[in-house]
């Protein structure tokens, strides 16, 4: 058989930016199959199928007592058949358009698990919703992976080829509050930097001769400013949305009559930290496990001038109209959870100071808004504007610059809730 299979979806038209491609339910995947034969062909059936598929493994043990487990499950199927034959096929290069509709929720029964309560949402059996993409992580001897594939195929030929769709739940709640939460630095770590004064009244640094001394016997010269680091940070977040970091360095020597020397805020780090929960159906038990992740949001250099005790706004940590993770969610094998760390390093005197600040269990909201909620707010538009009301609602705005910006003056966060540190 001397013939081509492929498998062409349809760019999206809507003008959405998020990357990669999202689909939600309700959308409509289109697209065509196309068959190239270059002699005439004898073809039976050509079928595409649309499959969400989560898979786990579990490797117990070691050496000779290890045991590998494994889960696969098909939660949801769709099929089309594009050509039914037989039938004697000349040479040429044929198109068979289809569509599928994404729907909202799957046919889930409940029978494979002991533990009925590792998943509130999946103790009962019902309609479930769709569980988002969730490739990895992969380890040797665990691995998770929910994905959903497009495959075109030609029945008793080795003619297939598929296409990988990243598919999120929509969102409920078109704006929700990022919930900011001020954190001090991972073990309140404290620094202290010994300074004196030149000619000229500016600080510098101690000479090494200097701060040998200083070490067995205080000089009067000899200045000190102790400081602390802590941030606030969103814990509600929409994937793909820009957000701003607070950032505060709090020292209670700015209160002296002392000179105070400069602060430079050097580089910083966003950290999402996932907890991947997944298990495998086992005779007494279920096997379970825990798998650990990072995921770099943004890194770089800012060299931005920091005062003493005044917090300085950083926006665009958060990479705007990109995908960088599946929202938190829960199903029948796999439950994704995050905890969000920042790492700041800052300069003062020459000498680099390293902080960490950890938010545990923030919240990642899907990307793209409920269908019903879309319609609702352009529903409102379109009557205010009917009404020759100026629209002052809808959909709000966001930043689009690519890089992190320092603010000068910091508009209103919210209301900040203290928290303990990490």
């Amino acid at each position: 058989m001397v013939c081509n299979l492929g498998l062409l979806v349809e760019p999206r038209t809507d003008g959405e930016t998020l990357s990669p491609r999202l689909f939600i339910p309700g959308d409509e995947v289109k697209g065509e199959v196309v068959l190239i034969l270059t002699e005439d062909e004898n073809i039976e059936t050509i079928l595409i199928d649309l499959k969400g598929k989560c898979k786990t493994k579990i490797v117990i043990g070691g050496d000779r007592n290890k045991q590998t487990h494994r889960y696969e499950r098909i939660f949801h199927t769709q099929q089309r058949v594009l050509f039914q034959g037989p039938f004697k096929m000349r040479a040429d290069t044929y198109q068979y358009p289809f569509a599928f509709q994404i729907p909202e929720t799957f046919n889930y029964t409940n029978y494979e698990f002991r533990d009925q309560n590792w998943a509130q949402t999946y103790s009962t059996s019902g309609p479930k919703p769709l569980p988002p993409t969730c490739l990895g992580p992969y380890h040797t001897d665990f691995s998770s992976e929910i994905s959903y594939h497009l495959t075109a195929r030609v029945p008793k030929t080795n003619l297939e080829d598929s296409y990988v769709l990243n598919f999120s739940p929509s969102r409920r709640i078109l704006d929700p509050a990022p919930l900011p939460k001020k954190v001090d630095g991972y073990n309140c770590s404290t620094y202290h930097r010994h300074y004196r004064l030149t000619a000229g009244g500016r600080c510098r640094a101690l000479t090494t001769r200097e701060a040998m001394t200083e070490a067995f016997r205080h000089n009067a010269a000899t200045s000190t400013v102790s400081f602390t680091f802590s941030a606030t940070a969103p814990t509600a977040i929409v994937i793909g949305r820009s957000y701003t970091v607070d950032f505060i360095l709090t020292s209670p020597d700015e209160a002296t009559s002392n000179i105070m020397p400069s602060f430079t805020l050097k580089s910083w780090t966003l950290i999402l930290k996932t907890r991947t929960d997944i298990r495998i159906p086992g005779k007494g038990s279920d096997h379970q496990k825990l798998l650990e992740d990072l995921i770099n949001i943004s890194s770089g250099t800012l060299n931005s001038s920091i005062r003493l005790n005044r917090p300085l706004r950083v926006a665009n940590l958060f990479p705007e109209g990109k995908i960088y993770a599946p929202p938190t969610f829960e199903c029948m094998a796999v439950k994704r959870s995050y905890d969000l760390d920042l790492k700041v390093a800052v300069e003062c005197l020459g000498e680099t100071s390293s902080f960490k600040v950890k938010w545990p269990d923030v919240t990642l909201y899907p990307a793209k808004v409920d269908a019903g909620v879309r319609e609702a707010i352009q529903a409102i538009e379109i009557g205010t504007a009917q009404l020759g009301i100026r629209q002052q609602g809808g959909l709000p705005a966001y930043d689009a610059s690519a890089g992190p910006q320092v603010e000068e003056e910091l508009p209103s966060y919210g209301v900040a809730v203290q928290g303990s540190a990490a």
